[in-house]
Formats: C-alpha cells, structure tokens, sequence
C-alpha cells in the first residue's frame, strides 16, 4: 500500500471511530429517549440495539465494514441520530459523509497507475488467427460499478476484433459470453476467443466475413422453435 492510501485508510479508520465510540457510549439511551415507544416491541429499536452491540471495533473494522456503518448512520438504523454531534461538535451525518467521500478517494487514489497494468496485459490478448488459449484476469476495484468496469476493459481485451453497432457479432459476441464466466465480484476473467472455443472463418465471401466488411447487411432476423 503506497503512503497516500495509507494515510487516507487511517482517516477513515479514525472517522469511523468517532461514530463507534458515541454510538457505543451514548446510542442506546438516546434512542431510547428519541423513540418514546414500547421498545420491547419496536423491531426498530431491537435492531438498533443488535447493531450498536455488535459494532466492529475500530481495530477489526475493515473498508468494506465501515462503509455500511456510514450508510446506517445516513439512511439506516442510525439514521435517528441525524441532529447528534460527537463531543458536541461535529454532526455525525457529517461524519458519515466523510467516511464516504474518503472511501471513494481512498479506492481512485493509485487507479492511474493500476489501469495502465490492465491495459498492458488485456492488449496481449489475440483473439485472431492464434491457436492458443489465454486467460488474462484483472482485479476490480472496490465501491465501483461493475458493469461498468466489465464493459470498459472488455473494449479492450477484444479490441482486435469489429465492434459491432448494429449487428451483434465480433467483439460483442465475445464480451457477453467472456461474462457467462465470471463468478466474483473481485476480479475479472478475460478469455481469448480460443479459450472460449470460438473459431475464426477466413474465407472471405463466408456470409460473416461479408457482413464484417459491409457487403451485404442484415435487415431483419426471424428465428423459429
């Protein structure tokens, strides 16, 4: 981990420490003073406790962690607190907002140097006239769209092939089936057409080759049972 992703991860930590330790101290009396109900009853206040009492300590919270903690106090069980301040003096919505302007910083700080890496891998992929079979397989990015990110490299990975924008073949083909193959959120697999046993026409008056080079178009498909 470089310094400045360092420094911001213990920035977060240190946030997330202020909303443990008023939620720890101060939480559960307040909410109860706030609801005014049966809390024997409340499913709200129940859960509110379960939560508060099983509270990671800053110690063992990790990023993840503590981002769902900062989305409890926004809009969840710690939502009720809105108006309360730590120590009397910084608003723990505030807080909470922070954790989350600092997470997403956290994850681009470094994201330059991490995507110049895939790029270099993903362009050794050979999708054509190559009897070999490659896997190349990239980490994502925590707090990310994942689609997004998919779709962004897989331009990459199968950019030796047309880019279909109206009919649906080359590159397009082998992005959505590279996706069938996925099973983390973690990281992506990209497979060379080879790998995915995908076979390449090169006589060039085939029907595909002539749809690729613009001689002929498609106008309309009918497919039947």
């Amino acid at each position: 981990m470089n310094d400045s992703k360092e420094s911001i991860l213990k920035e977060i930590i240190g946030q997330y420490t202020h909303l443990y330790i008023w939620h720890q101290e101060y939480g559960l009396y307040k909410c109860m003073q706030k609801l005014n109900t049966n809390l024997q009853e409340s499913k709200y206040y129940q859960s509110y406790i379960s939560l508060v009492r099983n509270l990671h300590s800053p110690d063992n919270a990790d990023i993840e962690y503590i981002i769902e903690i900062a989305k409890e106090q926004t809009s969840g069980l710690m939502e009720w607190s809105y108006g309360e301040k730590y120590q009397n003096e910084i608003p723990l919505h505030k807080i909470a907002e922070k954790i989350k302007k600092l997470v997403e910083d956290y994850y681009s700080t470094g994201d330059e140097d991490s995507h110049k890496k895939n790029i270099e891998k993903l362009i050794t992929l050979k999708n054509k006239s190559t009897s070999e079979s490659q896997v190349i397989e990239i980490e994502v990015p925590g707090n990310t769209d994942f689609n997004e990110v998919y779709y962004k490299y897989a331009k990459i990975a199968y950019n030796d092939l047309n880019f279909e924008e109206e009919n649906i073949g080359g590159s397009v083909v082998l992005s959505e089936t590279n996706k069938s193959f996925i099973h983390t959120r973690n990281s992506i697999p990209y497979y060379n057409s080879k790998a995915m046993h995908f076979e390449e026409i090169e006589n060039e008056d085939s029907l595909a080759n002539k749809i690729l080079d613009g001689s002929i178009s498609i106008i309309n498909i009918k497919i039947e049972e």
